[in-house]
């Protein structure tokens, strides 16, 4: 079944820059992501108890990229002036496995709520999932009936979104009006976000670099298991070390779900010289936006 393409906005500038086991009571290998001010995160805030609009529990919900080890970091305290402490659990979810269906609790932590605030950060693997199926946090009173005070406080999740450089083939010498095919990253995929592609290449006359500037139509393809090679995004243009032709190749290609499959750069010389393609710049973004 053929993949719909959406064409990609070039915005060179811009990019240029297992899943656990479902049991409750399993806690999964500790993840090498440590809470640090350099990576990713989203902080939400949650209440719970008298006074607010959730009885018992709030549950929050974080659209982060799959493929991504996290750590969720949260930060608690009560209301009043007993100095009694009030108990909660904190529960960290894998993400949803369907829309609105929340995903299978990776760690649960119980804390007392004191009226000085209280941290606890708990570590995962990546899941396949992500994004529009979010990762949750939901804080709760770990008593009977309702907390006698409000619990509020905030949830943060850290990940590593780092702009990464991917490896690519050399396309080498491509005659005129023949293509060549290279792979670009692993057979598994990238995970949810954005790749971001150029490259450069010179007119040959024969071995000799030429003056002319030459043409490509550059094609994303995706190696599908069962649907075969399926063509994804695609741009037309020169060389961005051309000083005079335009416009200038480009790409930007949002991945929108895990497919952990190989991805492959189709080079397509569409003038009347031949060109040697030097290595492509492909660099991949998680995001979810």
């Amino acid at each position: 079944m053929k993949v719909r393409m959406i064409r990609s906005v070039l915005v060179i500038a811009a990019i240029v820059a297992t899943v656990i086991p479902t049991s409750a009571t399993v806690t999964p290998a500790v993840a090498n992501v440590v809470p640090a001010a350099n990576f990713t995160n989203i902080t939400k805030s949650f209440e719970f108890g008298p006074g607010t609009p959730n009885p018992v529990s709030n549950q929050r919900g974080f659209e982060i990229p799959s493929g991504l080890e996290v750590a969720a970091t949260v930060k608690y305290r009560r209301l009043g002036t007993g100095k009694e402490g009030i108990p909660i659990a904190i529960e960290l979810r894998e993400p949803d496995t369907s829309p609105g269906v929340e995903g299978p609790i990776v760690k649960t932590e119980r804390r007392d709520a004191y009226v000085t605030e209280g941290s606890v950060t708990i570590r995962s693997l990546a899941s396949n999932r992500g994004c529009g199926k979010p990762w949750r946090v939901r804080v709760r009173y770990d008593g009977t009936g309702t907390p006698p005070n409000a619990v509020f406080g905030t949830a943060r999740l850290d990940w590593d979104g780092t702009t990464r450089t991917i490896s690519a083939e050399t396309p080498g010498y491509v005659i005129k009006g023949t293509s060549k095919e290279v792979k670009i990253g692993s057979p598994t995929g990238f995970g949810e976000g954005a790749l971001g592609i150029t490259a450069n290449w010179n007119h040959m006359i024969g071995p000799v670099p030429g003056p002319s500037p030459v043409k490509f139509r550059v094609t994303i393809y995706i190696d599908h298991p069962t649907a075969g090679t399926v063509v994804s995004t695609s741009d037309e243009g020169y060389s961005s070390n051309e000083a005079n032709a335009t416009p200038k190749f480009g790409i930007v290609h949002r991945i929108r779900e895990d497919l952990p499959y190989q991805y492959s750069l189709n080079f397509k010389n569409l003038d009347v010289h031949d060109a040697f393609v030097q290595t492509p710049v492909v660099k991949f973004s998680p995001t979810c936006t």
